[in-house]
Parts: structure tokens; C-alpha cells; sequence
């Protein structure tokens, strides 16, 4: 319910902005329009601030969880860094292949991450007691 309640208007007014504003740039252009430049320079860099942020934290999830599932209490300090580097540059790899390529990567990561839950949701209905 909840994310129905939050998704469906994110979805309706990014459609509502996107074909008013037809150029590349997203949320940007659409408070620089809104707003002014100030406050669409604003958005722009507190947003790549907090995406950046937000991305240096996968690595170290990462490392963490495979480390306290498969080397628990094992590894060092300059092996976890040396880890942590290697888990970095192949989460970076994506970024650089053009863009075509990353977007075939995704549709097949789509593909597989949706998949189970088809399986699951049509079996569900299947053989569900409602």
C-alpha cells in the first residue's frame, strides 16, 4: 500500500514532467525551471553529492556481508582494503562501456531479477488457498 501510495504520484508527475520538458537533464532542468539556476545548480550538486556518498557504501556492504558469511573474524586490514579497491572498480566497469551496453546489462538484470518473482507470483496463484 505504501508503495503504491508514494510510487504512483513519483509516476505521474515524472511522465507530467518529463513530456512538458523533452530535454536530457531530469529533476535539473525542471527546478531550474521552477526555481531558477541557483536552485537548479543546488539540486544538481547535493544530488551527485549524495549519490556519490550513497555509492562508496556498496563496496563496504558487500565486502561485509561476504566477509561474515564465507571468512567470519578472517581478514585483514589491508586485505578488506584490497577487497573493498577490487569491489569498487568492478562496481565502476559498468560506467565505462557506452551507453547502449549498459542498458542491454540492465534489461538482462531485469530479466533475471523479475523472473523468480513471476514463477513465484503465478504459482502463488496457482495453487493459493484465498
Amino acid at each position: 500500500v505504501f508503495a503504491l501510495c508514494l510510487g504512483v504520484p513519483m509516476i505521474l508527475v515524472t511522465s507530467e514532467l518529463s513530456s512538458m520538458f523533452p530535454d536530457d537533464g531530469g529533476y535539473s532542468i525542471w527546478v531550474s525551471e521552477a526555481f531558477g539556476e541557483f536552485w537548479g545548480f543546488q539540486l544538481s550538486y547535493w544530488s551527485w553529492v549524495a549519490g556519490t556518498m550513497d555509492n562508496c557504501l556498496y563496496p563496504v556492504i558487500t565486502f561485509r556481508l561476504a566477509e561474515a558469511l564465507l571468512f567470519p573474524g578472517v581478514v585483514g586490514f589491508w586485505s578488506s582494503w584490497l577487497c573493498k579497491s577490487v569491489l569498487a572498480v568492478a562496481f565502476s566497469i559498468p560506467n565505462f562501456f557506452l551507453i547502449d551496453e549498459l542498458g542491454k546489462g540492465l534489461a538482462v538484470v531485469f530479466v533475471v531479477v523479475i523472473f523468480p518473482f513471476i514463477i513465484l507470483s503465478v504459482n502463488g496463484f496457482l495453487h493459493g488457498d484465498f
